[in-house]
């Protein structure tokens, strides 16, 4: 997850001010790693992993190298439109999920399920947290949990699963303009 926060920092090198990190999933907390780590305007958690604080039962396996595919995530046959992880998604966004879908690091996953501990105290500007009514990957109530951490505020995409705070086109037309305007304030 280390080698993640470098990434986003490479791609902040030279910027004039600080960026805006927005992140979904494990990159929502890869978002927040990287806000306590270096100067942002803000962060966006859409779906975000969870910190070490919040994981009830982190896991103490050691780290091992290799890779895995989105059948972790309950998707198994990449030629049906009908994914059970994304029931919000009309078959155009489904689609696009799934062209989307490639091998993960398998160290990193191991990495956020033994827990990152992200230190609100360290954050460098203002964090808000997105959920997903439907969202069975990331629960909601997870989320909830990572927005108390941060004393940040919470919005909540109705009828949104974890796929559908990215692609869900009519959650983001009803969603968006509060994330929008949050961003704005900034």
């Amino acid at each position: 997850m280390a080698d993640y926060v470098e990434d986003i920092s490479a791609a902040a090198r030279g910027l004039a001010e600080p960026p805006i990190v927005i992140g979904w999933s494990m990159g929502g907390l890869a978002a927040l790693m990287y806000g306590a780590t270096y100067p942002v305007r803000g962060v966006v958690a859409l779906g975000p992993s969870a910190p070490r604080q919040i994981l009830d039962a982190p896991r103490r396996e050691p780290l091992t190298p290799g890779i895995f595919g989105p059948e972790v995530y309950g998707v198994t046959d990449r030629s049906s439109p009908d994914q059970p992880t994304m029931p919000d998604l009309d078959g155009e966004e489904v689609t696009i999920a799934l062209a989307s879908l490639g091998l993960e690091s398998a160290m990193a996953r191991q990495d956020r399920q033994r827990g990152i501990t992200v230190d609100p105290e360290e954050m460098s500007g203002p964090v808000l947290v997105v959920a997903g009514e439907r969202d069975q990957t990331m629960l909601p109530a997870s989320c909830r949990r990572v927005a108390d951490l941060f004393r940040a505020p919470y919005l909540e995409f109705e009828g949104a699963s974890h796929w559908g705070l990215v692609l869900n086109r009519r959650a983001l037309d009803r969603h968006l303009p509060d994330v929008l305007a949050w961003v704005d304030a900034l």
